[in-house]
């Protein structure tokens, strides 16, 4: 009974990532399905575990109604969590301000860079899907030496990093096919 107790304590203090199976928007000659990870926030608010859970629109409804009332330092979580909720629901307009707010707060910002570059990867715009996935993996300097291996947090970055990168790779491989195909065409 005391080791489960534990164990529920741990988890509910650790954020939970979602893998997304997510179509991507390439010529159809690269389109496939690719899997993204986002990651709720580290610290947990209202709406979390229905966001968790599936329940989008009951999570995004408490989280939103949570925003204005939420402690100054809980609503970088809050906005992390509305930006993994609508790239769910791909409104990436929704996404992308609540991403953008989640990154420009500081707070919970491995979360809010891994998941703007979950929809900035959707959005086929790849260069910009590294630099955040690089951010939120510790992979540049991180302050207070946050780059410790065996941290879960950023190893789902660097996993989204790797992916993005031979995505990245791809296209531009693509976009050189597609220029020498131009130019051999009178």
């Amino acid at each position: 009974m005391q080791a489960q107790t534990k164990t529920t304590n741990i988890k509910s203090a650790m954020s939970v990532f979602i893998i997304a199976v997510l179509s991507m928007p390439l010529a159809s000659t690269l389109a496939s399905a690719e899997s993204w990870e986002l990651r709720t926030a580290a610290e947990e608010v209202k709406g979390t575990r229905a966001i968790e859970a599936g329940q989008l629109d009951k999570g995004i409804r408490i989280l939103e109604a949570h925003l204005s009332a939420a402690p100054n330092r809980s609503k970088g979580a809050v906005l992390t969590n509305l930006c993994l909720a609508y790239t769910l629901k791909r409104d990436f307009e929704k996404a992308m301000d609540f991403c953008n707010r989640a990154v420009a707060r500081g707070y919970n910002d491995r979360e809010a860079h891994n998941n703007r570059g979950v929809l900035h990867a959707m959005l086929g715009n790849y260069t910009a899907a590294v630099s955040d996935f690089a951010e939120a993996g510790c992979l540049r300097e991180c302050p207070n030496n946050l780059a410790v291996t065996g941290n879960k947090r950023m190893d789902v970055a660097k996993r989204n990093l790797h992916r993005a990168k031979v995505q990245l790779a791809l296209q531009e491989e693509q976009n050189g096919e597609v220029q020498v195909v131009k130019q051999a065409v009178p």
